[in-house]
């Protein structure tokens, strides 16, 4: 009797694990549409990468304030002229697709940001999470959190160097 009420309970836990509706991906339209977003960052192919954002998606880097694309574009742009390489390091990168319980479609993913500095060939390595909302195939919602202290530090560093080597130059025309 025991082993029959135990095999009547498997089989009702077997049916209602079922009916649940999968929520959690590894692989789906948009994870290939967020990867080809990556390599397009990375090879500087801007619009064919702003094809992948609606017109009112809202760009949160490390903020609740959200910019326009335009606005992350410029940054972006701001940032990677420092560089002579960049991009996601595909060692240790993951992504994943959620359909929340307001069965909102989202992309997470972790990685590494690897970039190499024109001025000094530092390379510098930074932890990225980029959380995306996607509605009928295109980002709406843009989350991106970094930690900015390695960037700043290495930009610092060159600062530095040029403001030091301007005086031993402005020494030197003095002698």
């Amino acid at each position: 009797m025991k082993k029959l009420l135990l095999l009547g309970l498997a089989i009702i836990l077997f049916i209602a694990c079922q009916n649940q509706p999968q929520r959690y991906f590894s692989e789906s339209a948009e994870i290939a549409s967020f990867k080809t977003s990556l390599e397009q960052y990375k090879n500087g192919e801007w619009d064919t990468w702003s094809a992948h954002f609606a017109d009112t998606t809202k760009f949160h880097v490390n903020s609740n304030k959200g910019i326009s694309l335009e606005e992350f574009k410029n940054g972006q742009h701001g940032i990677t002229s420092n560089f002579s390489s960049y991009g996601f390091l595909e060692k240790g990168s993951f992504a994943e697709m959620v359909i929340d319980k307001d069965d909102e479609t989202w992309v997470n993913y972790w990685a590494t940001w690897q970039g190499t500095l024109k001025a000094n060939d530092k390379k510098i390595n930074i932890p990225v999470h980029i959380t995306c909302r996607y509605i009928d195939g295109k980002v709406v919602d843009f989350y991106n959190y970094w930690d900015s202290a390695p960037l700043t530090t290495a930009l610092a560093e060159i600062e530095a160097a040029k403001e030091a080597a301007a005086a031993v130059e402005e020494e030197e025309k003095e002698e």
